[in-house]
């Protein structure tokens, strides 16, 4: 009678382990936000069917995954669109964040896994995904000062093993109304003269208010019956040497005060073999191209050395352009207000504007003004409304300052 008893308890004790086995969730730890899905890395990923196994129904993996970027736009439109912030050239971070398609939460938290590389390749591993489920994979590049300067999306089905998780994704220039900075030469400093076939230093020194590389050029050039600037060639104008390169805030030649850096960059010229005077110029701009030109001359004769220093101004140190969403003042939404930064050795009172649009069409300018600065009487914005734009314009404004 006690054996029985006994064989009772055992069969009802089994009974109740096997109703507790089934109790289980089959769902994935993924969908319960766990952390065991390392467990089932080697299961090889394939899916069973619904309802033919109690296995669960995904299996999670680490995937390696590589990343090449690519910029939008037309070569054209990129100069226009991508200055806000900064270039493609200037990505140091990239974080990518998969959502999981038909879910709504991100796979990590903001801004997402940290990519390795450089330019247009990256790479990196990425866990938690489900093999052969759909994502969305969200990119974010920042540049050297944390600041979001791109962004983009794709979708990708991950694979496991023996599968490809390569993406291609074109990144988009985030665009807001900041300040783009210009560089401004504020001198050149150089020989007056200089003898056949001799050498002589040239520097310019030029001032940025962001700390964006600036690249620079010196050259020697003649000019053509329209007046435009070509090239000479080192046998009849001489040449520089380097006759190139760039400036980075936290060189030697870059000093930094009141916000402001200042670049000084230099270049040896060597006169060609013949008694003349030629044009020289330096171009200095930030990584989108934008920037200014200083034009001087050096006289080819015999070895002088005289040292004189040329200032160029006025500049315009920044050119604001926004969109007007104000119905009452702009009952169409076709209007532009238009505000540049001028600076100038000189008092800004005796500056004057002239606002142009080309092609001009319908193009007008309204509520003109000029602001002198209140800290610096040499310096003072310009402003106007620029009536009748158009989404589709492809035109150009200009301010001339005199």
């Amino acid at each position: 009678m006690r054996k029985q008893t006994t064989h009772g308890l055992i069969a009802a004790l089994a009974a109740l382990l096997l109703l507790l086995v089934g109790c289980g969730s089959p769902q994935n730890s993924a969908e319960s936000g766990g952390a065991a899905s390392t467990a089932t890395a080697d299961t090889g990923g394939t899916l069973p069917p619904t309802g033919e196994t109690d296995l669960p129904e995904a299996v999670e993996r680490t995937v390696p995954l590589t990343v090449s970027l690519s910029e939008s736009g037309s070569a054209a439109s990129r100069s226009l669109t991508r200055t806000a912030i900064g270039t493609f050239e200037e990505i140091t971070t990239l974080h990518v964040n998969p959502r999981r398609q038909g879910r709504e939460a991100l796979v990590y938290p903001a801004p997402g896994a940290a990519l390795t590389g450089s330019g247009s390749n990256w790479s990196g591993t990425l866990d938690g995904l489900i093999v052969n489920e759909s994502y969305t994979f969200f990119f974010s590049a920042k540049n050297v000062s944390g600041v979001e300067i791109f962004t983009g999306q794709t979708s990708h089905v991950v694979q496991g093993d023996g599968g490809s998780n390569a993406l291609s994704v074109t990144l988009h220039p985030v665009l807001n109304d900041r300040e783009l900075a210009v560089p401004v030469i504020k001198s050149v400093s150089r020989s007056e003269t200089v003898g056949k076939t001799l050498s002589t230093t040239v520097r310019a020194t030029a001032e940025n208010t962001d700390n964006g590389t600036l690249n620079w050029r010196f050259e020697a050039y003649t000019t053509d019956a329209l007046g435009f600037a070509n090239p000479c060639a080192a046998a009849a104008c001489g040449s520089f040497s380097p006759a190139s390169g760039s400036s980075a805030v936290g060189g030697d030649n870059v000093t930094t005060s009141g916000g402001r850096h200042t670049h000084v960059v230099g270049s040896t010229y060597t006169a060609p073999d013949n008694a003349s005077e030629q044009r020289l110029r330096v171009i200095i701009a930030n990584r989108a191209g934008i920037g200014a030109e200083s034009s001087f001359r050096i006289k080819v004769t015999g070895p002088v050395d005289t040292g004189t220093t040329l200032g160029s101004a006025p500049a315009i140190l920044s050119f604001v352009i926004k969109r007007v969403q104000d119905n009452s003042s702009c009952p169409n939404y076709d209007c532009l207000t238009l505000e540049a930064l001028v600076d100038d050795d000189k008092a800004f009172s005796e500056l004057s504007a002239a606002w142009a649009y080309a092609p001009s069409g319908s193009r007008t300018f309204s509520g003109k003004a000029a602001l002198v600065g209140s800290s610096d009487t040499t310096q003072g914005r310009f402003r106007a409304v620029m009536g009748g734009y158009r989404d589709s314009d492809a035109g150009s404004v200009t301010l001339t300052v005199t």
